[in-house]
């Protein structure tokens, strides 16, 4: 998952990064399946917050189930920061204000009260079978 804000100045990078990917999986003998991928344009800043948060949940909530194993506690960090900027703002811009309302809206805010997703936990798999010894 690569997130670029959707701002016009932005629409070289779409390119860009596609072609980069390319290259990078070339080198390691990985196609992209472009049946499977996609791009995806957020919702317009008009849309009600409700419905916003109705539409990247189950989309944050799979992506982090396919990444839950493994070593992925600092990416889920940063998409999880993200995400909690991109819905302060669209609820600031909403109300006409400027900023993120970090005075506004505490941190757990955002989860508890409008329900973003917030299940950003690494798995660790455990052996199935405990070795002999």
């Amino acid at each position: 998952m690569i997130l670029i804000d959707a701002y016009k100045r932005h629409d070289w990078l779409v390119g860009a990064v596609d072609k980069r990917l390319r290259e990078e999986f070339g080198k390691l003998q990985v196609e992209i399946n472009d049946e499977m991928s996609r791009i995806v344009v957020p919702p317009n800043r008009s849309q009600p917050i409700q419905r916003v948060i109705n539409l990247i949940n189950p989309v944050l909530r799979g992506w982090v189930n396919y990444f839950a194993v493994g070593h992925s506690s600092e990416n889920f960090s940063l998409i999880k920061d993200w995400v909690e900027k991109k819905v302060r703002r669209q609820l600031a811009h909403a109300q006409k204000r400027k900023g993120f309302g970090s005075e506004r809206w505490s941190r757990p805010w955002p989860y508890d009260t409008l329900g973003l997703f917030n299940g950003y936990r690494v798995r660790r798999d455990r052996p199935k079978v405990v070795p002999a010894g």
